[in-house]
């Protein structure tokens, strides 16, 4: 007998409705995060012999499940399906370079009017109130309409646009609504998960101008320029009237003040400029990421565990398997294969994704109301 076999790509689920409102607001810095110190030593074991050939990681395609909050009543959305989209596609852009891949795991609605609106930061760095809305082996990114947190740019604090909980790396981070579209903020977020620090990171100290200290200071990254940010609040920082050009004059540990900052790379703050009237101007709109810095990822996408589990395997053959509840997150580098009964039904969430999903005779799908199966071809130009 002829055996069939199916490639596609289809969702089936039960339909989450999105609302949008309107809604403006300036874009705001990201939040205070904490780097995970062991992870750092042993991602160095991977990075050091590699420090400039960069090279690709075994995994390199990472399931991403994204969450949208809403009020207790579904009022209130923070992100529609367009912007969605939009977010995912430039997503895949700030590291394709490196040829880090993206799969959509999934997306939900949480009606959740304290996770949406007044969830503050500070006050739970860990995000424990987020945790039981993690989806297992992927990143997790949330949206909502606020984040509070003690943001000293503006009185009394308005806020953060988005910030890392867990640690760096990570595996689930917040963006506020106001920053959807502006500054990468995503994929920002994103880098600080997959091990990115700020360009300015002040707890390793000042990199000096000249670089002669730029793989142990700041963001520990020697071809990121020393960043002048990291004197942001003191009396020798200042910047044109459209806050986009430094015009200080602080000095490095070598007394030296000829800087030129990091203006166009994702991990910076200089894109956030104002105009005369204080609304927001776009200053450097096309954000990337460096070299070195996209060693420092594939270093941590190569040694830590949370990625690892979030992160495609080369080749994928599912046996036989039943999953009626739970999640079930899986995906390859390049083909997915079903062999057997796979079957996925009542309460299951589950993703099957790769560059090529083949489902074998035996492969059953009949979500309940609550369920999900997502089938996705995400083929990585490698």
């Amino acid at each position: 007998m002829k055996r069939n076999r199916i490639q596609i790509s289809f969702v089936l689920l039960s339909v989450f409705a999105i609302a949008s409102n309107a809604y403006t607001q300036n874009p705001l810095p990201c939040g205070n995060y904490r780097i995970d110190t062991a992870a750092e030593n042993k991602a160095m074991q991977f990075r050091l012999p590699n420090a400039t050939n960069r090279p690709a990681v075994a995994n390199a395609v990472v399931r991403v499940y994204f969450h949208n909050l809403a009020n207790d009543d579904g009022t209130n959305s923070a992100i529609t399906p367009a912007q969605l989209a939009t977010e995912f596609t430039n997503l895949i852009g700030s590291y394709a370079a490196d040829k880090v891949c993206f799969i959509n795991a999934g997306t939900d609605t949480i009606k959740n009017t304290f996770l949406n609106t007044l969830f503050n930061a500070d006050n739970d760095p860990e995000g424990t109130f987020f945790s039981p809305y993690r989806v297992p082996n992927c990143i997790n990114c949330f949206y909502t309409q606020k984040i509070n947190g003690n943001n000293n740019a503006c009185n009394p604090p308005c806020g953060i646009g988005g910030i890392a909980l867990d640690s760096i790396p990570g595996t689930f981070f917040l963006v506020s609504k106001g920053n959807i579209g502006k500054g990468s903020t995503t994929s920002h977020e994103m880098g600080h998960c997959l091990g990115l620090l700020h360009t300015f990171e002040p707890s390793n100290g000042i990199e000096a101008i000249n670089g002669s200290n730029g793989t142990t200071s700041a963001d520990m990254v020697s071809d990121t320029p020393a960043d002048p940010y990291v004197f942001n609040g003191n009396a020798c920082f200042t910047v044109s009237a459209n806050s986009c050009l430094y015009t200080g004059t602080c000095t490095d540990p070598n007394g030296a003040s000829n800087y030129s900052p990091p203006y166009s790379n994702l991990m910076a703050y200089w894109w956030n400029g104002k105009d005369a009237n204080g609304f927001f101007v776009n200053c450097y709109p096309n954000l990337a990421a460096t070299n070195g810095q996209f060693a420092r990822v594939n270093s941590f996408l190569a040694s830590n565990t949370g990625l690892i589990n979030s992160s495609s395997s080369t080749y994928i053959t599912q046996f036989g398997i039943t999953v009626s509840s739970g999640y079930y997150m899986n995906s390859a580098l390049y083909t997915f294969n079903t062999s057997g009964n796979v079957v996925f039904n009542g309460t299951a969430k589950a993703l099957l994704g790769g560059g090529k999903v083949s489902l074998e005779p035996g492969f059953r799908a009949s979500p309940s109301a609550g369920g999900q199966v997502k089938i996705t071809v995400q083929p990585c130009n490698y």
